[in-house]
């Protein structure tokens, strides 16, 4: 069992990320269901076309469930366990106490931090190489290394999650549209984006602007990018499984950790909250990269190197475990 929800209030991370997990236990032959409400298959369509299972939110019988979102606390966990599931939780934030017998982190945990709200004798899974990405992506891995070349940026992959909190695409697109070389601009976000219809405008005015609402294959349209100016959430490891240097806006206190890991790594620039991001600080940060290709290829190299793409088979087999279920 997954269990996540989507809308404008908590972006759509949470469930892409889950249906990551979900292709990766299908593929091992597990039986899959997804807990949620009516509002989050609205606000990500691919969740009500995955042919997954939908039940609602309540606590029931299970092999094991993995629990994803802020929303959740250690009464809930212990309720789903007194249910007879195994409790399994993705955490985005350290210092957060839980009541689980598996805690699944992406983001490094050199200190400590998100393992001590583990309790006595539960599971600790951190770091990139836990991250769940879609199949799609790591699909491309391959493809990608030849794209790994110093090279001013023509094509911008603009990337601010399904919701786009903060109207970060607008302000990335006003920045751009004052950068000279960039032929080519791809805003992928959802049609129930805060900002959809400004951005339809934004299009309409200007030729190299293209939209991608709801995009079925983002593992493609990042690949196809030179440089991606994006949200520091889920979409962080995709841009690292294939090399896509990175522009990091933060929509989110949870997604600090990720983008100080990321250039940290020196994998991306963080540009700053999506509520502060300046234009004109944008747009020459923008034209500093433009003349300094290889200053993009090293990112390009930081970021393939943080993280591989397996995360979500990684995950799979920890629930599995956590289930009791054999692989067959």
């Amino acid at each position: 069992m997954l269990k996540a929800e989507a809308g404008p209030g908590v972006g759509g991370g949470h469930v892409m990320r889950c249906l990551a997990i979900a292709e990766a236990l299908a593929m091992r032959g597990a039986r899959v269901a997804f807990a949620t409400s009516p509002a989050s298959l609205e606000a990500v369509p691919r969740l009500a076309q995955s042919g997954l299972e939908i039940v609602g939110p309540e606590p029931r019988a299970c092999g094991a469930v993995l629990l994803d979102g802020y929303g959740f606390t250690p009464d809930d966990e212990r309720a789903w366990a007194k249910a007879g599931a195994g409790v399994a939780v993705m955490e985005d934030l350290p210092g957060r106490r839980h009541a689980c017998a598996l805690m699944i982190t992406p983001t490094p945990d050199e200190s400590g931090a998100y393992a001590a709200g583990a309790p006595a004798g539960a599971r600790v899974l951190a770091g990139p190489d836990f991250a769940p990405v879609d199949a799609g992506f790591t699909a491309l891995r391959e493809a990608a290394v030849a794209r790994r070349r110093p090279s001013p940026p023509r094509h911008i992959l603009v990337s601010p999650g399904l919701t786009d909190p903060g109207g970060g695409a607008l302000k990335a697109l006003a920045a751009l549209q004052l950068v000279s070389g960039v032929e080519r601009i791809t805003v992928a976000t959802g049609a129930a984006a805060l900002s959809a219809m400004a951005l339809k405008a934004a299009a309409a005015a200007d030729p190299r602007v293209r939209l991608a609402f709801d995009a079925p294959d983002m593992a493609r349209l990042t690949l196809e990018a030179d440089l991606a100016i994006g949200a520091a959430g889920v979409s962080t490891w995709e841009r690292c499984v294939l090399g896509r240097p990175s522009l990091v806006m933060v929509a989110a206190d949870n997604q600090v950790p990720n983008a100080r890991a990321l250039a940290s790594a020196g994998a991306a620039t963080i540009i700053g909250p999506v509520e502060a991001i300046a234009p004109g600080f944008l747009r020459a940060l923008l034209q500093a990269l433009a003349a300094q290709p290889e200053r993009l290829g090293r990112m390009s190299a930081a970021a393939f190197a943080l993280c591989d793409g397996n995360g979500s088979g990684r995950i799979a087999e920890a629930l599995l475990s956590l289930s009791g279920a054999d692989q067959a």
